[in-house]
C-alpha cells in the first residue's frame, strides 16, 4: 500500500495547488472507520498542503462529551444520521456537508478461531463455542485479532454512510473543507477501496 503514497504525493499537489502561505492545525473528531485511512494518508496531506492533523477518534457520545468539556473542533466525520443532526443544531456548516463512504456490516469472529460456515454461525453463538461481533466490515479488517466471518445476507445487509462537515465556529474552515475535499479525492481512494468502503455516491 505505501508503494503508491509516493505518487500519490504528486496527485495531491494537483489537488490542492501549492502549499498555503498560513499552514493550519486542524482539529478532526472522526470515526475510526476514517481515521484508519488517514493514518495511511495523512502524511500525504500534511506534506501537500502544510496543514497539521489532529485526530481525535470516537463515536457521538464521545464528541458530545468532548464539546461539553469546551473542547473545539474544526471538522467531524461520523455517521451521515450524526453529521445531519449538529448541522440542525447549528454545530456544523451544511454548506460543507459531504459523504465520505460508506461500509457494510459483517460477522466478526475472533482470529485463529475456526471460522464457520455464513449459515452455521448464529447456532455456534448459540452453543457458546464462537465469540462473535456484528460490525461495520472496515473496523472488522483493521482491528488486530479479529476476522471477518463474512458479511450479512443482502436482504438484511445494512450500509453505514460516513459523511464529513467543517465546525461553524471552525478556526480553519478552508483547512478543514481541503481535508473533506482530500478524502474524496484520488489519493484516499485506494485506501478506502481496501478497507472494504464504496465511495461511488
Amino acid at each position: 500500500m505505501r508503494r503508491w503514497l509516493a505518487g500519490g504525493i504528486l496527485s495531491a499537489w494537483l489537488t490542492f495547488g501549492a502549499i498555503p502561505a498560513q499552514a493550519a492545525d486542524i482539529e478532526l473528531w472522526t470515526a475510526r472507520a476514517i481515521a484508519t485511512v488517514l493514518a495511511e494518508t495523512g502524511t500525504v496531506f500534511e506534506r501537500a498542503t502544510g496543514h497539521r492533523l489532529h485526530v481525535r477518534t470516537g463515536l457521538p457520545a464521545d464528541f458530545e462529551a468532548r464539546l461539553a468539556a469546551g473542547e473545539r473542533f474544526d471538522v467531524v466525520v461520523s455517521s451521515v444520521q450524526t453529521v445531519e443532526r449538529w448541522i440542525e443544531q447549528g454545530r456544523l456548516m451544511s454548506q460543507s456537508s459531504v459523504d465520505l463512504a460508506r461500509s457494510g456490516i459483517a460477522d466478526a469472529v475472533r482470529a485463529k478461531t475456526t471460522r464457520p460456515d455464513t449459515d452455521s454461525v448464529c447456532e455456534l453463538v448459540a452453543a457458546g463455542k464462537v465469540d462473535l461481533g456484528m460490525v461495520v466490515i472496515t473496523q472488522i479488517l483493521t482491528t488486530p485479532g479479529v476476522e471477518l466471518a463474512g458479511p450479512l445476507p443482502e436482504e438484511i445487509q445494512a450500509k453505514m454512510v460516513f459523511a464529513g462537515a467543517v465546525g461553524r465556529n471552525s478556526k480553519a474552515p478552508e483547512a478543514a473543507a481541503q481535508l473533506l475535499a482530500f478524502l474524496r479525492g484520488p489519493v484516499a481512494a485506494p485506501v478506502f477501496k481496501v478497507q472494504a468502503m464504496e465511495q461511488d455516491f
